[in-house]
């Protein structure tokens, strides 16, 4: 611990001892607590060293004078050299601090230094009579850098901000430690069950920010490629650990505190709790990790700021005296001139920070705005609280300048945005986790769940906000989620793919369950909308552009309903003419022939690039509309003709008849459905001549009938007696 300490903080062990020998070894106790002191809890509390150094002036040994320059000098009476009478060893490293010498020393003219204080200043002589070997010594007086060491247990000092300190804690503060009894021992010792460090001046948090950064990332970097050798990952967990690498990789720099927040909204928005499953949660660490250098940098910010009020040295090194007529008005006017070139500074910052708006048009980004609003507002007034502008402040209002005025009114100002900027970010922080899910949950389904909820944060912040509760607030707030809502319709339902990529099936499910939530954003709206209005405490209700909030979403659900519709359509087509129109039929080519009309009238929807859920390409859309109907048509028809002749020419009419009754369950309302249960005359006119052509084999082989294995006799015996 002493090689550590002495290493880190530049000192020599002298300095290290002399620190236990002070106040009757008051530090040895400590450091011995610290090392075997049983906490038995969590909490583990850090010993702490740091170092004060400081320039005092000594009397430092110059050499010895003979007796005949001792005698000239008590024979000169201007002489103002000091006499010191002491009766101890002296040697080249004795030293006589000033104070002491105050005490003890005369002037050698015999006047009391008590009644001549001001000749100390002066003097820069000092003569030693030393009694214990008879010898005189001259010391002259010296500049003496001198650096001391203290340690900190438990309770620690505001000092402590502004310099550097070591620290030590204990890994496990639930057993003692063993008694060493060899120095290798007790390296062991200290190594398996100490962590150290060294914090350095002034933003103890940039050292940790580069500690997490330099060490820990790393290790967790280590630990992702171990895991990567041990087990294959499946696609979904390896592209959220492709997004991790990457922003991983991003150095983070722990002094460029105005960096823009990209990177800061793609970790909070990309890395939440809700996604971490059973197969990614072994990447918790590193997205917690990134989670706390957010904060970090938010605090950096805050402390630091992200501009600095200027105060002039001359200014700050000014003696004043600011009482009546020693006021210095040369002074007090370049300290009014100051004031004001804040006071624009600040107008500026705040201008500029007013003017600023959400260009994001996620309601993620609505929540980060107000968060950072609240960082800038804060730096800007931890600047108005700096010592040194406090201590301008201060000098200007004991004599009543009027130069504070402004100053004062943009400090309220800036209060006040404050407290709405906090109000909001409080508020809408309760939506975070449902406002993620609304712009990353995995399906549909998942945001249909949350809606309510939604609805509910929604309605709090109304009711409950003091800043958030208007319309110019709350209108492009929902705004946002209904633009995140189509965002997601469209990315899922793509013209040129959904019917190629995906079954008919699954394209239709796709559709239905984005019409469905389209319209249950409006329905949930119009559900809370109610509940205020039948509030009995009187609270305004909902009366929102229903234009901005819907319009998109109610003509998106109308694309989407006629998207279903196509695919109903068309699975038909591949319902009917499928492998048993084939076997009863026995028609492949006209079957193939209807099938591949039915896949031309899909491959038409690859060829559409306009975007179908903008309302300006309405009529595109219904073009596309008809013509797939047109074309449909044109496929029934011609459908409608081959089922008409196939049916007259059947294979097997119990083959057509269990055809027609799965069509029957299916309940389909498809035009070529009903055609085919009108073949039901067809299939019973071919079951009757199925059965004559039975009756004519019986009566001509029944006086003397094939004989045949009693298994095939018996079960072609028992089909004929079905018949009568």
């Amino acid at each position: 611990m002493c090689r550590l300490t002495c290493h880190m903080l530049g000192c020599d062990r002298i300095t290290f001892v002399d620190m236990l020998e002070r106040n009757n070894g008051e530090i040895k106790d400590i450091i011995d607590t610290f090392l075997n002191t049983f906490e038995g809890h969590e909490r583990s509390y850090a010993l702490v060293f740091h170092r004060e150094d400081s320039t005092n002036e000594v009397w430092r040994l110059v050499g010895i004078v003979d007796e005949e320059e001792f005698d000239d000098i008590d024979d000169d009476e201007n002489d103002r050299q000091l006499i010191l009478n002491v009766n101890e060893t002296i040697d080249e490293n004795t030293i006589y601090k000033v104070g002491y010498v105050f005490e003890h020393a005369r002037l050698s003219s015999g006047d009391s230094i008590q009644n001549t204080f001001q000749i100390i200043q002066q003097a820069r002589r000092l003569l030693a009579i030393n009694q214990f070997d008879g010898k005189k010594y001259r010391f002259e007086r010296r500049l003496f850098d001198e650096a001391q060491l203290y340690c900190e247990y438990r309770q620690y000092s505001q000092q402590l901000y502004s310099k550097p300190f070591i620290y030590f804690i204990r890994t496990d503060t639930e057993k003692r430690l063993q008694q060493p009894s060899t120095l290798e021992e007790t390296d062991i010792i200290m190594s398996e069950n100490l962590i150290y460090g060294i914090i350095p001046n002034k933003y103890p948090l940039f050292s940790l920010v580069d500690i997490l950064s330099s060490v820990f990332e790393n290790l967790l970097q280590l630990n992702d490629h171990k895991i990567t050798g041990e087990t294959l990952l499946t696609d979904s967990s390896s592209n959220l650990r492709s997004k991790i690498s990457s922003t991983t990789q991003l150095p983070i720099k722990a002094f460029d505190i105005k960096s823009s927040s990209s990177l800061q909204q793609e970790i909070m928005y990309g890395f939440d709790d809700y996604i971490i499953n059973e197969t990614n949660c072994r990447y918790a660490p590193k997205m917690a990790l990134h989670r706390f250098h957010l904060q970090l940098q938010s605090t950096l910010r805050q402390m630091q700021g992200e501009f600095q009020l200027h105060v002039p040295i001359q200014l700050l090194n000014k003696n004043l005296i600011t009482s009546g007529d020693e006021t210095e008005e040369e002074y007090i006017e370049n300290l009014e001139y100051l004031i004001y070139d804040w006071e624009t500074i600040l107008h500026q910052e705040l201008n500029n920070e007013l003017s600023k708006k959400v260009t994001n048009s996620s309601p993620l980004a609505e929540l980060e705005f107000w968060k950072e609003r609240s960082i800038r507002m804060t730096s800007l007034l931890e600047q108005m609280k700096k010592e040194e502008v406090l201590r301008i402040i201060n000098i200007l209002r004991e004599i009543d300048s009027p130069s504070l005025s402004g100053y004062n009114n943009i400090r309220v100002q800036l209060n006040n945005y404050l407290s709405e900027a906090q109000d909001n970010y409080k508020f809408l922080l309760t939506m975070e986790r449902h406002l993620k899910t609304l712009q990353m949950g995995s399906s549909f389904q998942s945001v249909i769940n949350i809606l309510p909820n939604l609805m509910q944060g929604l309605k709090t912040i109304w009711t409950m906000s003091k800043y958030y509760n208007k319309d110019e607030r709350m209108v492009p707030f929902m705004e946002k989620m209904a633009h995140e809502i189509i965002n997601r319709v469209r990315q899922t339902i793509d013209i040129t793919t959904i019917f190629s990529n995906f079954t008919l099936n699954e394209a239709k499910e796709r559709c239905e369950n984005a019409k469905q939530l389209l319209l249950q954003w409006k329905k949930d709206y119009n559900n809370t909308r109610l509940k205020l209005e039948t509030d009995k405490r009187g609270i305004l209700s909902w009366n929102f552009d229903y234009r901005i909030l819907f319009e998109k979403t109610d003509y998106m659900a109308q694309i989407c309903d006629d998207l279903i519709k196509m695919a109903m359509d068309l699975d038909e087509f591949y319902d009917i003419f499928g492998p048993d129109m084939k076997a009863v039929t026995g028609e492949e080519e006209m079957v193939d022939k209807v099938l591949e009309h039915v896949g031309d009238l899909k491959k038409a929807f690859s060829l559409c690039y306009f975007d179908i859920f903008d309302r300006l390409n309405q009529q595109r859309w219904q073009s596309l509309i008809d013509e797939f109907n047109h074309r449909s048509t044109a496929i029934e028809q011609e459908a409608k003709m081959f089922i008409r002749a196939s049916f007259t020419q059947l294979r097997s009419a119990e083959g057509a008849f269990d055809m027609l009754i799965k069509f029957q369950k299916i309940g389909t309302g498809h035009v070529l459905s009903h055609e085919m249960i009108r073949q039901f005359t067809a299939i019973l006119v071919q079951y009757r001549r199925e059965l004559d052509t039975v009756r004519e084999i019986f009566l001509k082989h029944n006086a003397n009938p094939p004989v045949f294995k009693v298994s095939s006799f018996l079960k072609s015996f028992s089909y004929v007696l079905t018949f009568f």
